[in-house]
């Protein structure tokens, strides 16, 4: 059986997703009580995004300068995310790192990002405790935290 060469076409049509939208956002350091008005202070705080067919793609780079008044004894968030977050596994999708902390070590930090809100909740993991909350006390003047992760809009 002869293949004919000809019958075989080259297609431009492949189904690759649209970019539908990038930017930038300003991240914010927050205790329970979410308000981004506690006196605190970065070198630096930048936020970037990506979406792509509706999947939010981000990345965060904190500096503090000044954890302000924020309640220490409260788990750390980062807030100002571009949309809220919707529902599904990929809003889970979050890693981190954070350097220069209050015990003078660096760690490898998760996070969450909690459904129908525009922040994420940090969570540190260890093999004597397992997954615990990332509590401000951990950080001080001049930490630094880098995430990136994704999820759903």
């Amino acid at each position: 059986m002869a293949i004919n060469k000809n019958s075989f076409k080259h297609s431009q049509s492949l189904a690759v997703p649209s970019l539908v939208s990038t930017g930038m956002f300003d991240p914010v350091l927050l205790d329970d009580a979410l308000d981004p008005n506690n006196g605190q202070v970065y070198t630096e705080a930048i936020g970037r995004y990506v979406i792509i067919a509706g999947l939010i793609t981000f990345s965060v780079n904190m500096a503090l300068s000044s954890l302000g008044s924020l309640n220490i004894g409260h788990v750390a968030k980062i807030g100002g995310l571009p949309y809220i977050v919707g529902v599904g596994p990929a809003a889970q999708a979050i890693s981190g790192y954070a350097e220069n902390l209050a015990a003078d070590d660096d760690a490898s930090v998760s996070a969450r990002c909690v459904q129908g809100s525009t922040h994420f909740e940090l969570r540190t993991w260890s093999d004597a405790s397992g997954i615990q909350p990332f509590l401000i006390f951990s950080l001080k003047q001049n930490s630094v935290l880098q995430f990136s992760g994704a999820y759903p809009q």
